[in-house]
């Protein structure tokens, strides 16, 4: 798997191509997370 910098993640949310397993929903919805604020974060966040 190639090196994803912001700028790769950026774009990957901005097309669309997260891969939303089963096993990531189930655990977003027991931590009371939501896709959106996956997205958000993979979004405006910034690798520290």
């Amino acid at each position: 798997m190639e090196n994803l910098n912001i700028d790769n993640r950026k774009q990957i949310v901005k097309d669309g191509n997260i891969r939303w397993t089963n096993h990531v929903i189930v655990r977003l919805f027991q931590r009371n997370i939501t896709q959106e604020d996956i997205e958000n974060a993979l979004w405006n966040g910034e690798i520290i």
